[in-house]
């Protein structure tokens, strides 16, 4: 899959060998709304060791609006090409963690707390791993 984030390209397979975080979100969607504070505090303390991948099909500029009125940094792409079979959601948010081999060990429907314990030491757990 690839992406476009700031008019650059990027793609998945970049991330390869990296615990990956990926968000499927809208501006217009509560329950994405309602999870952004909780992805925002685990990107402050985790973004310099897991990829975070906040994927949404609006517009630069309108994410970009949304962004600076709630003060997020997290980082944001859209997607330049179809989302890979394992990635298709039937509702967002939709959530995945990805180890370094690939495997994805969480595939999260719905918001959630991505703040919490229990998703900190998932995180933990993996970044030890090979």
């Amino acid at each position: 899959m690839s992406l476009l984030k700031n008019s650059r390209t990027t793609y998945i397979k970049t991330f390869e060998d990296n615990v990956i975080l990926v968000n499927l979100w809208a501006t217009w969607c509560p329950p994405c709304i309602a999870e952004m504070p909780d992805l925002q505090r685990l990107y402050n303390d985790y973004g310099d060791k897991v990829e975070f991948l906040l994927v949404s099909d609006e517009s630069p500029e309108t994410i970009q609006k949304f962004l600076d009125k709630k003060g997020y940094n997290v980082p944001i792409f859209n997607p330049l090409t179809n989302y890979p079979e394992d990635f298709q959601a039937r509702s967002i948010p939709k959530t995945y963690i990805i180890d370094k081999e690939g495997r994805i060990v969480v595939d999260k429907n719905g918001a959630a707390n991505w703040n919490s314990d229990k998703i900190r030491n998932e995180l933990d757990e993996l970044l030890k791993g090979s």
